[in-house]
């Protein structure tokens, strides 16, 4: 058989597999989410896809899902090919120009930096202020350096951050292509899933998980091994799409965060909190308002490959007029420690 690429084709039959209980909880209760939801993000993934909600922990799964084995066609073009490293002309001016904001608002030296006069250095440090920034950088700048790991840790950002702030710091990935980027600017990444966290029992003093539970078959699985990694009172720093978010009620099977079919299962905070807790984690909650995902969001509504001026516009008007409940900041972000 011949087969089609782009969101219209389908994916081969014989590489789905049934989920018939809700990945994050356990439960057989559900319901149907959305359905028909293709890859509007990276338009390369094949398929029409089903999102099912738990009745009992709300959490959104993928049902049917690409098997193990085929899971890679839906990263042919994805984000973390990019590189962290060496850049030039204006792209270079604008890495210098974070890197003194960053070193102005934590009293470090990042490099490299446009090395300004000290009349300057308050200006850097107000702009600096008020940067937004990925979770987790703003933990590693206040924690005590140690060992870290960097679990799915794309071509080596918050790895090369990590070593700048002092952490001995290392990743994991699966993708061949953004492995040997990271290795090409001298970070240590190996190259593989989640469990290879096995070889390394006791041995790191924080864990980066950024958006990466979420592409995870057996994510209770990992969570279990992102424990056994750490050294009693090491840190885990964990960021994933909320299930319940605004902007995902707001736009329905068009919300950013779903990302069909990378994303197998989306959890609440909630849910995700007990499971971590259940393990013997500390949990504390950072999550934010901020809205995160609508110009992206307002991008896949119009079936568009490229943010225009309408997008942004779009995002400030509901950054203005959205309902925010209690539960529905875009992401989840959590700090949870392994006790001492």
């Amino acid at each position: 058989m011949t087969e089609l690429t782009g969101p219209m084709a389908d994916w081969p039959s014989h590489e789905l597999q049934a989920v018939d209980a809700c990945p994050a909880c356990g439960s057989s209760r559900r319901e149907l989410l959305h359905e028909s939801v293709a890859d509007w993000t990276f338009w390369s993934a094949p398929g029409r896809w089903r999102y099912q909600q738990c009745q009992d922990c709300r959490s959104a799964y993928l049902d049917p899902r690409p098997t193990p084995d085929s899971i890679g066609r839906a990263y042919a073009t994805y984000y973390t090919h990019e590189g962290p490293g060496a850049v030039s002309g204006v792209k270079s001016l604008k890495l210098r120009w974070k890197n003194e904001r960053l070193s102005a608002r934590w009293g470090r030296d990042l490099q490299p930096r446009l090395e300004l006069p000290g009349w300057l250095a308050d200006f850097a440090r107000r702009r600096g202020e008020r940067m937004a920034l990925p979770f987790g950088w703003e933990e590693l700048a206040r924690l005590a350096p140690g060992r870290l790991m960097d679990v799915g840790c794309g071509s080596g950002s918050t790895v090369a951050l990590a070593a700048q702030l002092g952490w001995q710091a290392q990743g994991i990935e699966m993708d061949e292509a953004a492995v040997r980027s990271a290795r090409a600017f001298g970070l240590a990444v190996e190259q593989g899933g989640y469990e290879r966290l096995s070889a390394h029992a006791s041995a790191f003093d924080g864990v980066v998980c950024s958006h990466v539970i979420e592409h995870v078959y057996d994510p209770r699985d990992m969570i279990r091994l992102m424990w056994d990694a750490l050294r009693p009172g090491g840190v885990l720093l964990l960021s994933t799409p909320n299930a319940l978010s605004d902007v995902h009620r707001h736009f329905g099977a068009d919300w950013r965060g779903l990302e069909a079919p990378r994303h197998l299962v989306l959890f609440t905070e909630e849910q995700l909190s007990r499971l971590l807790t259940a393990q013997g984690f500390e949990v504390t909650s950072r999550s934010d308002a901020v809205l995160e995902t609508t110009r992206d969001s307002a991008r896949i509504r119009r079936r568009a490959r490229r943010v225009s001026k309408e997008d942004r516009a779009e995002a400030r008007r509901l950054a203005r007029e959205l309902p925010r409940s209690q539960h529905g900041q875009d992401f989840i972000k959590l700090l949870a420690r392994r006790p001492a």
